[in-house]
């Protein structure tokens, strides 16, 4: 093989076959609107078409709704649900004294535009991202001194009521969205969309403490990261079929392994970028922490370390020939000289290097016994079509991520909306229409 140049290994794999019926379970449908209840004798109940939905089911079985709360028991449950915090006490006089048919929708208006939304309902986000400002793993724990500006895209994207679907396209391939090869060129919109992708760097990583970690600590990152979008976003418990076909819903062990291979350019557990910052920011790509800053941040910060530079020159000159007493002095002032050193401002993000090792299925999830050579693909239960990467801003980017982005965030996508809007209805009254927020498959509630 080595002799004949080292072709590529031609294989040929089997179609795979979906079990009858797979389609048919109610969360892999597409969502649909359905035609609104009609209620005898309880028009005035109705306010919203939601409430024919939830009558029809009460009256089934002969019950109706709970009498109504007080005008002051309502404005603390949505001032609570919108901001976390209580109403003051010259907000629950105003309400009250406000009689006009619209008093609560203004309450509600008010609640959305506070800055305090963005933090109550970030929160929620970041709880699914699994948001933390330590990377979680061995003892040393450590700290993710960058995690900070994903918490603030977060909160701000909700304060700005940036569109849902921009929101997962940002986080999911925000590297892809924009072009941040040429230092000088970099903006606000650049930042923040790199900024968004440390979605995908929230999952628990061990690697951090030890630079030379294991190919298995690697792909435990890896997975717990494909499963916090895939349970997040899409309420599939995808890690199930990492070692075999899924039990119970249409998703197989190649389904998986396709699925990990949409992010083998950013997630490559045989070329890892371990996550730490180094000193030289601009030189290679030895960390996966990006070296970005606007040009305003930047250019202080290299003019302060220039002149840091020329004062070090003449002692490190003078320390390479000096004896004794001095040796010691100069090496103290060089080392105090050398702390007072500025970094450059850091971004905890995913990127995309353009290239990949190849992926393979993994029988019985064991690393030493590769299968089948898979390259990137959805699974079959959603589309049979082959992948297609997205347009990319800049050079040397596969689009797959992007492509995997813009499926997700299709109109008529099964999941996406119905696990969101699950999330939302949880948030408000305690549980969601379906209980198991990140399961919506077979064994989901």
């Amino acid at each position: 093989w080595i002799a004949a140049a080292a072709p590529e290994v031609k294989q040929t794999l089997k179609p795979l076959k979906l079990k009858p019926g797979a389609h048919e379970h109610w969360a892999f449908q597409p969502p649909e609107r359905p035609a609104v209840p009609k209620i005898a004798n309880r028009h005035s109940q109705i306010r919203n078409p939601i409430d024919a939905f939830l009558l029809r089911k009460l009256a089934a079985i002969k019950l109706n709704y709970s009498p109504e709360a007080s005008k002051l028991t309502l404005l603390r449950r949505v001032t609570f649900d919108l901001t976390g915090l209580p109403p003051t006490p010259a907000e629950m006089s105003a309400f009250q004294k406000d009689n006009s048919p619209a008093a609560f929708e203004k309450v509600v208006d008010r609640l959305l535009v506070s800055s305090a939304y963005g933090v109550r309902w970030g929160r929620h986000w970041l709880d699914l991202a699994g948001y933390s400002d330590s990377e979680g793993k061995r003892n040393a724990d450590m700290i993710r001194e960058h995690a900070w500006k994903y918490r603030d895209y977060v909160i701000n994207a909700f304060n700005a009521d940036k569109p849902y679907n921009d929101f997962l396209v940002e986080q999911i391939a925000g590297d892809e969205l924009v072009d941040y090869s040429n230092p000088e060129a970099i903006n606000v919109n650049v930042i923040e969309k790199l900024v968004a992708t440390g979605f995908l760097r929230m999952a628990p990583d061990g690697t951090s403490a030890n630079p030379v970690n294991r190919v298995e600590d690697r792909i435990e990152v890896i997975g717990d990261e494909l499963q916090i979008l895939a349970g997040g976003v899409m309420g599939l418990t995808m890690e199930c079929a990492r070692c075999h076909d899924h039990k119970y819903d249409p998703i197989s062990q190649r389904d998986y392994y396709s699925f990990a291979a949409i992010f083998k350019a950013s997630y490559d557990e045989y070329n890892w970028l371990t996550p730490q910052p180094y000193k030289n920011q601009w030189a290679g790509s030895t960390r996966r922490h990006l070296p970005v800053s606007l040009p305003e941040e930047r250019r202080p910060i290299e003019a302060y370390n220039a002149k840091l530079e020329e004062e070090l020159a003449p002692l490190e000159k003078k320390f390479t020939s000096a004896k004794g007493n001095e040796r010691k002095e100069l090496k103290k002032k060089i080392d105090e000289l050398k702390a007072k050193e500025k970094t450059m401002p850091l971004i905890r993000a995913l990127w995309d290097r353009g290239e990949s090792s190849p992926t393979y299925v993994n029988l019985r999830g064991n690393l030493g016994s590769p299968g089948a050579l898979v390259r990137p693909a959805l699974p079959r239960v959603f589309s049979e079509e082959p992948f297609q990467p997205a347009k990319v801003m800049g050079k040397n980017k596969t689009g797959n991520r992007l492509a995997l982005a813009r499926w997700i965030t299709k109109r008529d996508h099964p999941l996406t909306s119905r696990v969101w809007v699950n999330r939302i209805w949880k948030h408000h009254f305690g549980q969601g229409i379906v209980a198991s927020l990140d399961n919506f498959g077979k064994l989901g509630s």
